[in-house]
């Protein structure tokens, strides 16, 4: 299902902060707790399992 846009900026994500998430199955969204999820873009690509599922 799609949802509101996130992306994290703690860098324990590694590779998950270059990209945004817009997808609740995103396994790899799914791996950033919710507390480190900042609203928006940032002005990131769309991370590849969210363009896959959507």
């Amino acid at each position: 299902m799609k949802v509101a846009p996130y992306h994290t900026i703690v860098p324990e994500y590694g590779g998950e902060r270059d990209v945004y998430h817009d997808q609740s199955e995103c396994p790899a969204g799914k791996r950033i707790k919710p507390e480190h999820r900042t609203p928006g873009t940032a002005g990131r690509p769309k991370c590849k399992d969210c363009q896959r599922i959507g």
